[in-house]
């Protein structure tokens, strides 16, 4: 019970040193006393940062290990994965991070990172570089991307040792979603060829998705038209 205290403590004066370090904060008020700030932390908020902070940390160590075992192969064992990374299928110390922050809700993740301590958020950025760069997840990288980067804009650029990180993401970025775009104009190519072949081969037609859109709220099923 005590440690499950001092650790509920220890998250607590993180909030307040990550929110100490940015440099501007977004408040709501309201008319009712009891509604707090969209700012606030909340116990889940905590709950999440502490999750994804305990993974870097985690992935810190894993990562040490191996980059052991590469220098010296001869000397030592190939060290066994963490038992937390193999119940989650991690594939390595990175994606374990990866994980963790996509098992995280969504509607909780950016309160989460907003928590995070600067030195944490530039480890994630270093770890985004590699998912960005493997196309692990992309949507999900590219919006805790954006999100870092739009809330620590001023400290990121008023330090110059920041430079090439961010240049490295700038490029990993923009070729992994032109990669991404070219994918999926490439797979609408072939659908509408393939509907072309059916329509042109066949007494029916399939029926037009974009036709099955009432209003953006109900969607009809599929059916075929003679």
């Amino acid at each position: 019970m005590f440690l499950e205290e001092e650790r509920e403590k220890e998250m607590e004066t993180l909030f307040e040193e990550g929110a100490a370090e940015r440099s501007t904060t977004t408040e709501e008020k309201s008319d009712d006393a009891d509604t707090t700030s969209a700012g606030k932390a909340t116990a889940a908020t905590l709950k999440g940062a502490e999750r994804i902070i305990d993974a870097m940390d985690l992935a810190a160590v894993e990562q040490a290990k191996l980059d052991e075992y590469e220098l010296h192969p001869s000397h030592q064992a190939k060290p066994t994965p963490h038992p937390m990374l193999m119940a989650t299928n991690a594939l390595n110390p990175s994606h374990y991070v990866l994980l963790t922050v996509a098992a995280i809700p969504s509607a909780e993740l950016e309160e989460a990172m907003l928590v995070l301590p600067f030195a944490f958020v530039l480890r994630l950025l270093a770890l985004l570089d590699e998912w960005i760069q493997l196309g692990w997840k992309l949507e999900l990288s590219c919006r805790v991307l954006f999100f870092l980067l739009a809330t620590h804009q001023d400290q990121l650029i008023a330090n110059r040792s920041h430079r090439a990180m961010l240049d490295s993401l700038r490029t990993k970025t923009r070729a992994a979603i032109e990669q991404q775009k070219n994918m999926v104009g490439f797979n609408l190519a072939a659908l509408n060829y393939a509907k072309r072949h059916w329509e042109a081969n066949n007494s029916v037609r399939f029926f037009d998705v974009g036709e099955r859109l009432d209003t953006g709220l109900k969607v009809k099923k599929p059916r075929l038209v003679v």
